[in-house]
């Protein structure tokens, strides 16, 4: 089939994808992936058993997958583990796999045959990946009238997919479809099979995802597909370096360090700190008087310093404040005591909140 037809079906079916997942007959949308790719892969018979030039690489692909897999898992034991959405019997399990790994096979296959002669145009590889991009994607994730769940599903749904195809199409272009189908394949399998999976909030499973696609483009980029020494030193440390503050910044907001951080959003604790200011604390029930403690009441997040001691409850109140809080505090509630603060960093977050609040209200 040539080059046109290939982008013209493409072109029907990311629409086609756009139209069933935004109408309430969604629910056939599987069974119609599921013939559609028969037929393409039917009338484009291209043969999966054969001489696969890329060993090296697959056995390597394959390898990593297994470890970010281990990974995944692992970090149930810190982030706490939750039930799997998907039905575990036999025969609902194999519903389950045919009907991901099938498309997953067509999209892979034509992404290969679509941009293996166009190396050189940019443009229209870019234009093939958005539309893969629209294909895998579940446009209801787009269409919400509530900003705050907007910005949550670009975070862990949008950016990390368009992430992945990227990185897809660079695999793509450089070997064969065996890489991007080895990463799909081995990650869609595995989350279909297990009965429980690790609990990631919205933050988290965007920033892993992105991290890890990173993590694979530096890999390959630099190490697997380099075949001559590498020169360009500079643009490696940097990689390295920018890779290593953003799992930093991840691993911080997971709560793996005994430090976490906090947004000052009024005046209350003038004038040690103010509003913008961004308060480290650590987590810690070793408290006395006096102490500026971070704890929970009613819902929300304060940062005031304990007056004094009532039983197993401590009695807080604002510098800036003229009278204690209404409400006592437990050692429950307590979240860490504070240690320093960054002057005006925390405004960012702060102008996001104020902005995603406003459609709530």
């Amino acid at each position: 089939m040539s080059k046109n037809k290939l982008l013209i079906i493409l072109i029907i079916y990311s629409f086609t994808n756009i139209f069933f997942t935004s109408h309430y007959f969604n629910i056939y949308f599987n069974y119609f992936q599921i013939i559609f790719w028969l037929i393409f892969l039917f009338n484009n018979y291209y043969p999966l058993i054969q001489n696969i030039k890329a060993k090296k690489e697959v056995k390597i692909t394959f390898i990593i997958s297994l470890i970010f897999i281990f990974l995944y898992f692992l970090s149930g034991f810190i982030l706490g583990f939750s039930k799997s959405p998907y039905n575990h019997s036999f025969i609902q399990m194999f519903k389950n796999i045919l009907e991901n790994i099938i498309p997953i096979l067509g999209i892979e296959i034509m992404r290969y045959k679509l941009i293996k002669n166009n190396r050189h145009n940019k443009k229209l590889i870019i234009f093939i990946t958005i539309l893969i991009f629209l294909a895998e994607l579940n446009i209801k994730s787009i269409f919400v009238f509530n900003k705050t769940q907007l910005f949550h599903n670009l975070v862990s749904i949008l950016i990390p997919l368009l992430f992945r195809h990227s990185l897809f199409t660079y695999l793509s272009l450089n070997t064969n479809y065996y890489l991007p189908l080895v990463f799909k394949i081995i990650d869609q399998t595995i989350i279909l099979i297990l009965p429980i999976i690790p609990y990631n909030n919205w933050y988290i499973k965007g920033s892993l995802e992105i991290i890890k696609v990173m993590i694979i483009y530096f890999l390959f980029k630099y190490f697997i597909f380099s075949k001559r020494k590498i020169k360009k030193k500079k643009t490696i440390l940097t990689y390295i370096l920018f890779l290593g503050i953003a799992i930093l910044i991840v691993s911080f907001k997971m709560g793996l360090f005994k430090y976490e951080s906090i947004a000052i959003i009024s005046n209350s604790m003038s004038p040690i700190f103010t509003r913008g200011d961004l308060v480290i604390y650590k987590k810690d029930t070793n408290i006395t008087n006096q102490d500026i403690i971070i704890f929970e009441s009613e819902n929300k997040i304060i940062v005031h310093r304990i007056i004094s001691q009532n039983n197993n409850y401590y009695i807080t109140k604002g510098d800036a404040n003229n009278s204690p809080d209404s409400s006592k505090v437990s050692k429950e509630d307590i979240k860490g005591v504070y240690k320093f603060h960054l002057k005006y960093l925390g405004f960012p977050a702060i102008w996001l909140k104020e902005f995603l609040d406003k459609e709530a209200s």
